[in-house]
Protein backbone atom coordinates (compact mmCIF):
# COMPACT_ATOMS: atom_id res chain seq x y z
CA UNK A 1 0.00 0.00 0.00
CA UNK A 2 1.57 3.12 -1.04
CA UNK A 3 1.81 6.35 0.90
CA UNK A 4 -0.74 8.95 0.00
CA UNK A 5 0.53 11.85 -2.13
CA UNK A 6 0.78 15.11 -0.28
CA UNK A 7 -2.14 17.42 -1.08
CA UNK A 8 -1.12 21.04 -1.83
CA UNK A 9 -3.90 23.58 -1.18
CA UNK A 10 -4.31 26.03 -3.98
CA UNK A 11 -3.91 29.67 -2.88
CA UNK A 12 -6.83 31.48 -4.42
CA UNK A 13 -5.29 34.89 -3.71
CA UNK A 14 -2.19 34.29 -5.80
CA UNK A 15 -2.62 35.20 -9.43
CA UNK A 16 -2.13 32.65 -12.08
CA UNK A 17 1.12 32.68 -13.91
CA UNK A 18 -0.53 33.63 -17.19
CA UNK A 19 -2.32 36.64 -15.58
CA UNK A 20 0.92 37.93 -14.11
CA UNK A 21 2.68 37.66 -17.43
CA UNK A 22 -0.14 39.55 -19.26
CA UNK A 23 -0.64 42.45 -16.79
CA UNK A 24 2.35 44.61 -17.77
CA UNK A 25 1.39 44.32 -21.41
CA UNK A 26 -2.19 45.54 -20.71
CA UNK A 27 -0.89 48.48 -18.64
CA UNK A 28 1.53 49.55 -21.36
CA UNK A 29 -1.24 49.35 -23.93
CA UNK A 30 -3.46 51.64 -21.83
CA UNK A 31 -0.63 54.18 -21.58
CA UNK A 32 -0.13 54.11 -25.33
CA UNK A 33 -3.84 54.55 -25.98
CA UNK A 34 -4.06 57.39 -23.46
CA UNK A 35 -1.05 59.13 -25.04
CA UNK A 36 -2.54 58.77 -28.52
CA UNK A 37 -5.88 60.12 -27.29
CA UNK A 38 -4.21 63.10 -25.61
CA UNK A 39 -2.08 63.78 -28.71
CA UNK A 40 -5.16 63.60 -30.95
CA UNK A 41 -7.05 65.96 -28.61
CA UNK A 42 -4.19 68.50 -28.63
CA UNK A 43 -3.92 68.36 -32.42
CA UNK A 44 -7.67 68.78 -32.77
CA UNK A 45 -7.66 71.78 -30.40
CA UNK A 46 -4.75 73.40 -32.25
CA UNK A 47 -6.45 72.81 -35.59
CA UNK A 48 -9.69 74.37 -34.29
CA UNK A 49 -7.81 77.38 -32.91
CA UNK A 50 -6.05 77.95 -36.24
CA UNK A 51 -9.33 77.71 -38.13
CA UNK A 52 -11.00 80.15 -35.74
CA UNK A 53 -8.09 82.58 -36.05
CA UNK A 54 -8.13 82.26 -39.83
CA UNK A 55 -11.87 82.92 -39.94
CA UNK A 56 -11.44 85.91 -37.64
CA UNK A 57 -8.72 87.38 -39.90
CA UNK A 58 -10.85 86.76 -42.99
CA UNK A 59 -13.87 88.39 -41.37
CA UNK A 60 -11.78 91.37 -40.27
CA UNK A 61 -10.29 91.70 -43.74
CA UNK A 62 -13.76 91.50 -45.27
CA UNK A 63 -15.00 94.10 -42.84
CA UNK A 64 -12.12 96.51 -43.50
CA UNK A 65 -11.92 96.01 -47.25
CA UNK A 66 -14.94 98.14 -48.16
CA UNK A 67 -13.72 100.90 -45.82
CA UNK A 68 -10.34 101.00 -47.54
CA UNK A 69 -11.85 100.92 -51.00
CA UNK A 70 -14.54 103.52 -50.26
CA UNK A 71 -13.49 106.93 -51.60
CA UNK A 72 -12.96 109.62 -49.01
CA UNK A 73 -14.69 112.21 -51.18
CA UNK A 74 -17.15 112.09 -54.07
CA UNK A 75 -15.59 110.18 -56.93
CA UNK A 76 -18.30 110.82 -59.53
CA UNK A 77 -19.64 114.11 -60.94
CA UNK A 78 -22.84 115.37 -59.29
CA UNK A 79 -25.41 117.89 -60.53
CA UNK A 80 -26.98 120.34 -58.10
CA UNK A 81 -29.39 123.23 -57.72
CA UNK A 82 -28.99 126.35 -55.59
CA UNK A 83 -30.98 129.43 -54.62
CA UNK A 84 -30.33 132.41 -52.37
CA UNK A 85 -29.79 136.14 -52.04
CA UNK A 86 -27.27 138.61 -53.44
CA UNK A 87 -26.12 141.84 -51.79
CA UNK A 88 -24.79 143.98 -54.63
CA UNK A 89 -23.31 147.41 -55.14
CA UNK A 90 -21.53 149.48 -57.78
CA UNK A 91 -18.09 150.83 -56.94
CA UNK A 92 -17.99 154.20 -58.72
CA UNK A 93 -15.33 156.84 -59.19
CA UNK A 94 -16.81 159.81 -61.02
CA UNK A 95 -14.83 163.01 -61.57
CA UNK A 96 -12.17 161.76 -59.19
CA UNK A 97 -14.69 161.28 -56.36
CA UNK A 98 -15.94 158.03 -54.88
CA UNK A 99 -19.68 157.80 -55.41
CA UNK A 100 -20.52 154.29 -54.34
CA UNK A 101 -24.17 153.45 -53.90
CA UNK A 102 -25.88 151.50 -51.14
CA UNK A 103 -26.09 147.73 -51.21
CA UNK A 104 -29.16 146.32 -52.88
CA UNK A 105 -30.71 142.94 -52.08
CA UNK A 106 -31.59 140.68 -54.99
CA UNK A 107 -32.16 137.02 -55.74
CA UNK A 108 -29.75 134.47 -57.18
CA UNK A 109 -29.90 130.82 -58.14
CA UNK A 110 -29.07 128.26 -60.75
CA UNK A 111 -27.59 124.90 -61.58
CA UNK A 112 -24.08 123.64 -60.86
CA UNK A 113 -21.91 120.60 -61.55
CA UNK A 114 -19.36 119.23 -59.06
CA UNK A 115 -16.60 117.33 -60.90
CA UNK A 116 -13.97 115.75 -58.58
CA UNK A 117 -10.45 115.23 -59.88
CA UNK A 118 -7.03 114.20 -58.63
CA UNK A 119 -5.91 111.01 -56.91
CA UNK A 120 -7.62 111.72 -53.58
CA UNK A 121 -10.60 113.58 -55.10
CA UNK A 122 -9.95 116.47 -52.72
CA UNK A 123 -10.18 118.92 -55.62
CA UNK A 124 -13.25 119.59 -57.71
CA UNK A 125 -14.13 121.73 -60.70
CA UNK A 126 -17.44 123.44 -59.97
CA UNK A 127 -18.89 125.45 -62.86
CA UNK A 128 -22.42 126.81 -62.65
CA UNK A 129 -25.04 128.71 -64.65
CA UNK A 130 -26.83 131.27 -62.47
CA UNK A 131 -29.38 134.02 -62.62
CA UNK A 132 -28.12 136.93 -60.50
CA UNK A 133 -29.58 140.33 -59.65
CA UNK A 134 -26.94 143.01 -59.13
CA UNK A 135 -26.80 146.80 -59.30
CA UNK A 136 -26.99 149.37 -56.53
CA UNK A 137 -29.37 151.51 -54.56
CA UNK A 138 -28.70 155.23 -54.81
CA UNK A 139 -28.00 157.13 -51.61
CA UNK A 140 -31.39 158.58 -50.64
CA UNK A 141 -31.61 162.35 -50.85
CA UNK A 142 -34.77 162.38 -48.75
CA UNK A 143 -36.36 159.69 -46.56
CA UNK A 144 -39.22 159.20 -49.04
CA UNK A 145 -37.40 159.31 -52.38
CA UNK A 146 -35.72 156.12 -53.56
CA UNK A 147 -33.75 155.23 -56.68
CA UNK A 148 -31.88 152.12 -57.68
CA UNK A 149 -30.32 150.37 -60.66
CA UNK A 150 -31.54 146.80 -61.04
CA UNK A 151 -29.03 144.90 -63.15
CA UNK A 152 -29.80 141.33 -64.15
CA UNK A 153 -27.23 138.86 -65.46
CA UNK A 154 -26.78 135.29 -66.59
CA UNK A 155 -23.61 134.46 -64.67
CA UNK A 156 -21.11 131.68 -65.38
CA UNK A 157 -18.65 131.13 -62.50
CA UNK A 158 -15.85 128.62 -63.13
CA UNK A 159 -14.72 127.68 -59.63
CA UNK A 160 -12.05 125.27 -58.46
CA UNK A 161 -12.63 124.11 -54.88
CA UNK A 162 -10.65 122.20 -52.26
CA UNK A 163 -12.51 119.78 -49.98
CA UNK A 164 -11.84 119.07 -46.31
CA UNK A 165 -13.50 116.31 -44.28
CA UNK A 166 -15.53 117.43 -41.26
CA UNK A 167 -16.81 114.19 -39.76
CA UNK A 168 -19.09 112.75 -42.42
CA UNK A 169 -19.55 116.20 -43.95
CA UNK A 170 -17.39 118.36 -46.23
CA UNK A 171 -16.06 121.89 -45.84
CA UNK A 172 -14.90 123.39 -49.14
CA UNK A 173 -13.46 126.66 -50.38
CA UNK A 174 -12.06 127.99 -53.62
CA UNK A 175 -12.57 130.45 -56.41
CA UNK A 176 -12.18 131.21 -60.07
CA UNK A 177 -13.18 133.58 -62.86
CA UNK A 178 -16.73 134.52 -63.79
CA UNK A 179 -18.41 136.12 -66.78
CA UNK A 180 -21.77 137.94 -66.78
CA UNK A 181 -24.07 138.24 -69.79
CA UNK A 182 -26.51 141.12 -69.51
CA UNK A 183 -30.25 140.49 -69.33
CA UNK A 184 -33.03 143.13 -69.54
CA UNK A 185 -32.45 145.55 -66.64
CA UNK A 186 -34.05 148.71 -65.29
CA UNK A 187 -33.43 152.02 -63.54
CA UNK A 188 -36.15 152.78 -61.03
CA UNK A 189 -37.08 155.95 -59.17
CA UNK A 190 -39.74 156.05 -56.47
CA UNK A 191 -41.40 159.14 -55.07
CA UNK A 192 -44.57 159.21 -52.99
CA UNK A 193 -47.43 158.18 -55.25
CA UNK A 194 -45.28 157.64 -58.31
CA UNK A 195 -42.81 155.08 -59.73
CA UNK A 196 -40.69 155.80 -62.78
CA UNK A 197 -38.91 152.99 -64.66
CA UNK A 198 -36.59 153.07 -67.66
CA UNK A 199 -34.59 150.38 -69.41
CA UNK A 200 -30.84 150.18 -68.97
CA UNK A 201 -29.13 150.55 -72.33
CA UNK A 202 -26.17 148.15 -72.68
CA UNK A 203 -23.50 148.76 -75.30
CA UNK A 204 -20.19 150.41 -76.06
CA UNK A 205 -21.45 153.75 -77.37
CA UNK A 206 -21.49 157.12 -75.64
CA UNK A 207 -25.30 157.05 -75.55
CA UNK A 208 -25.37 153.71 -73.71
CA UNK A 209 -25.63 153.43 -69.94
CA UNK A 210 -23.23 150.53 -69.36
CA UNK A 211 -21.12 147.92 -71.03
CA UNK A 212 -23.09 144.70 -71.38
CA UNK A 213 -20.70 141.85 -70.60
CA UNK A 214 -18.94 141.91 -67.23
CA UNK A 215 -16.16 139.65 -65.93
CA UNK A 216 -13.96 139.28 -62.87
CA UNK A 217 -13.08 137.00 -59.97
CA UNK A 218 -15.19 134.92 -57.65
CA UNK A 219 -14.52 133.39 -54.21
CA UNK A 220 -16.59 130.73 -52.47
CA UNK A 221 -16.70 128.86 -49.15
CA UNK A 222 -19.29 126.25 -48.28
CA UNK A 223 -20.41 123.39 -46.08
CA UNK A 224 -22.01 120.22 -47.48
CA UNK A 225 -23.64 117.41 -45.50
CA UNK A 226 -23.24 113.72 -46.28
CA UNK A 227 -26.81 113.75 -47.66
CA UNK A 228 -25.91 116.37 -50.29
CA UNK A 229 -27.44 119.55 -48.81
CA UNK A 230 -25.12 122.55 -48.76
CA UNK A 231 -24.88 126.21 -47.82
CA UNK A 232 -22.31 128.53 -49.40
CA UNK A 233 -21.08 132.12 -49.23
CA UNK A 234 -19.95 133.96 -52.39
CA UNK A 235 -18.06 137.09 -53.26
CA UNK A 236 -17.66 138.48 -56.78
CA UNK A 237 -15.52 141.42 -57.84
CA UNK A 238 -15.97 142.81 -61.33
CA UNK A 239 -12.79 143.64 -63.21
CA UNK A 240 -14.29 145.42 -66.19
CA UNK A 241 -15.05 149.13 -66.27
CA UNK A 242 -18.79 149.25 -67.00
CA UNK A 243 -18.64 152.81 -68.39
CA UNK A 244 -19.07 152.30 -72.16
CA UNK A 245 -16.52 154.86 -73.32
CA UNK A 246 -13.47 155.94 -71.31
CA UNK A 247 -13.12 159.68 -70.77
CA UNK A 248 -10.44 162.09 -69.62
CA UNK A 249 -11.74 162.00 -66.05
CA UNK A 250 -10.86 158.31 -65.84
CA UNK A 251 -14.34 157.52 -64.49
CA UNK A 252 -14.87 153.96 -63.28
CA UNK A 253 -17.84 151.76 -62.45
CA UNK A 254 -17.28 148.20 -61.28
CA UNK A 255 -19.66 145.66 -59.82
CA UNK A 256 -19.25 143.97 -56.45
CA UNK A 257 -21.56 141.46 -54.77
CA UNK A 258 -21.84 139.13 -51.82
CA UNK A 259 -24.17 136.18 -51.80
CA UNK A 260 -25.53 133.32 -49.74
CA UNK A 261 -26.94 130.15 -51.27
CA UNK A 262 -28.52 126.93 -50.12
CA UNK A 263 -28.80 123.94 -52.38
CA UNK A 264 -28.63 120.22 -52.98
CA UNK A 265 -26.25 117.95 -54.90
CA UNK A 266 -28.04 114.97 -56.41
CA UNK A 267 -26.40 111.58 -55.93
CA UNK A 268 -24.43 110.20 -58.87
CA UNK A 269 -26.20 107.49 -60.84
CA UNK A 270 -25.03 104.00 -59.90
CA UNK A 271 -23.33 102.10 -62.71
Amino acid sequence: MGLPKPHHKKDKGAPAESDISRQPKITDMKKVLLFLFAFALIMQTESFAQKTKSKSKTKTAKTKAPKDKKPRFDAEPRIGLSAGLSFANLSRTIGGLDKDGDYRIGVAGGMLVNVPFGKTKRFAFQPSVDYVQKGAAEVALTPVNRAYTALRYAELPLNFVYNLKWGKNVLYFGGGPFIDFDLPSKKVSKIPGNKIESDVSFGDQVADDMNGIDFGGNAIIGFRTSMGFFVSLHYTQGARNLIPVENSNNDRIKSIAFGIRIGYLFKAAKK
